[in-house]
């Protein structure tokens, strides 16, 4: 099988993984995950998100929520409202891109029983996009540019990008590698 994901100009993305976590882990890979795309700036964020999301889909088998999809920012919800949204989707995991803050919590992306996230790590600071999960507020990777700092611009919503960041967590076994069917023989993958 042949892993392909084209791009104009290419990301030299580094990343930080919880290896001792995605080796015992059963959650791997994630089957449904939610694109954030942190920002005031409602038409980038719906810009950025909905193409990232468009890119993960047509590349893995992950289901791919968005932010602005879930959790309409013209709306005010409520807390058990934003918990609903999380598992009604089976969110697994969210994919967080920080964009300059919308001023919600991280706490908007998290179960009520998960731990709050460490933002004073290394990792997190550097990092220009990260994956954590909703159900423990556990952070299992975390993706930096050479030159970007943990702040995603819109010189960051490309084709390069998005393949950098599904490549390598397609790779690590945390998404999993979109597989042809035969329509003519449900169930029997070639």
């Amino acid at each position: 099988m042949i892993l392909a994901f084209a791009g104009c100009s290419s990301v030299d993305l580094t990343s930080v993984v919880d290896t001792q976590f995605l080796l015992g882990s059963r959650l791997m890979p994630l089957h449904t995950v939610l694109v954030v795309y942190d920002s005031k700036d409602l038409s980038l964020k719906q810009d950025f998100e909905s193409s990232f999301s468009s890119y993960i889909r047509s590349n893995t088998s992950t289901t791919v929520h968005t932010d602005i999809e879930l959790y309409s920012p013209l709306k005010k919800l409520e807390d058990k409202e934003k918990i609903w949204a999380l598992k009604d989707n089976n969110i697994d995991g969210v994919i967080y891109l920080y964009g300059g803050g919308s001023g919600r919590a991280l706490r908007d992306w998290l179960l009520p029983e998960s731990k709050d996230i460490d933002t004073d790590t290394p990792a997190w600071k550097s990092s220009a996009v990260k994956l954590f999960l909703p159900s423990t507020g556990q952070v299992v990777w975390a993706g930096s540019i050479e030159g970007i700092d943990a702040y995603v611009g819109e010189e960051l919503n490309s084709r390069s990008f998005y393949s950098a960041v599904v490549g390598d967590l397609v790779r690590r076994g945390i998404l999993d590698i979109q597989r042809a069917e035969n329509p003519g023989l449900r169930g029997f993958n070639r």
